[in-house]
């Protein structure tokens, strides 16, 4: 129960914090897509026989939740173009991701599909590569200018009071998939769905269907967002690669709540790690933008 529990309030708490990163930097909110909420949890709570699988699997996830949600942003912009409703294109694009997603995790659960342990660092390698040549890449596109001015971003309390109907409801979604392991799910499943984007759906349905934000700032903020979204992957997989062994090599020495506390510890450190290299990364992705961006015309 304490494990259901951790997994619905750590959730939530990042939950808000994509709600709130977003308004203030849009590019580390699009790493954050990707960001490896439950996987520690999930790493810290299985058994021995079963972290090394369960991780291999999770290994695969950041690259494909990465993928829907670059079709997401390719198809935001044009469906609103046809005066969809945002919230109706938002979840009709998450739909149709979604769909493709659990075919997916389909395939890897019943395949047990993952990545070797020791091919592991060379996929980590091969995904940070990719992850910056994608992004280099993007950020060429042209910057389409607001037509109006920025929103302010909201402080803290005012976005629990103005969000807390659909934080609720995403906190009670949470705790029932968070029960998923206490019905006897494989390794390879565990780690497939600890790796599912169900955080990130929930904070970008959020932001689409937020009438209170102008329509070409929500636009512009997804662009931006999706300008960083390939440096997401990269952060997660290095996270799950070495937590799995940062607790395997725990294990020797340590067990029953010692081994749960060190664990809980060391999580912390390695998500504030995640955090800081996302936010430092962002920063620097934003210079690059200001200093290769055309200079405005008066």
């Amino acid at each position: 129960m304490i494990e259901q529990t951790a997994k619905v309030l750590i959730g939530t708490a990042f939950y808000v914090g994509i709600l709130w990163v977003a308004q203030r930097n849009p590019r580390a909110a699009g790493m954050m897509l990707t960001f490896p909420t439950l996987n520690g949890l999930v790493l810290l709570m299985a058994g021995q026989a079963a972290m090394e699988d369960a991780a291999s699997a999770m290994m695969l996830m950041p690259p494909i939740n990465a993928a829907m949600w670059t079709f997401y942003f390719a198809g935001f912009g044009p469906l609103i173009d046809r005066r969809m409703p945002p919230a109706a294109v938002s979840g009709l694009l998450m739909g149709i991701g979604a769909s493709g997603w659990l075919v997916l995790v389909a395939m890897i659960t019943y395949g047990r599909w993952g990545v070797p342990t020791g091919w592991q660092w060379a996929y980590v390698v091969v995904v940070l590569l990719a992850g910056a040549l994608l992004t280099l890449a993007l950020s060429r596109e042209p910057i389409v200018p607001l037509s109006s001015p920025p929103t302010k971003p909201q402080s803290f309390m005012p976005l629990l009071v103005r969000y807390r109907l659909r934080i609720a409801v995403f906190a009670l979604t949470l705790a029932a998939i968070a029960m998923m392991d206490r019905l006897g799910a494989s390794p390879a499943l565990l780690g497939a769905v600890a790796g599912a984007p169900l955080v990130a759906m929930f904070g970008m349905q959020t932001m689409a269907a937020d009438r209170t934000m102008p329509l070409a700032s929500r636009r512009a903020s997804f662009a931006t967002m999706a300008r960083g979204l390939w440096l997401g992957p990269g952060i997660a997989i290095v996270f799950v690669a070495a937590y799995w062994r940062v607790l395997a090599a725990l294990s020797t020495f340590l067990s029953g709540p010692a081994y749960h506390v060190a664990g809980a510890v060391l999580l912390l450190i390695g998500w504030g790690l995640c955090i800081l290299t996302i936010w430092c990364v962002s920063l620097l992705l934003h210079r690059h933008a200001r200093a290769t961006s055309p200079p405005r015309t008066s």
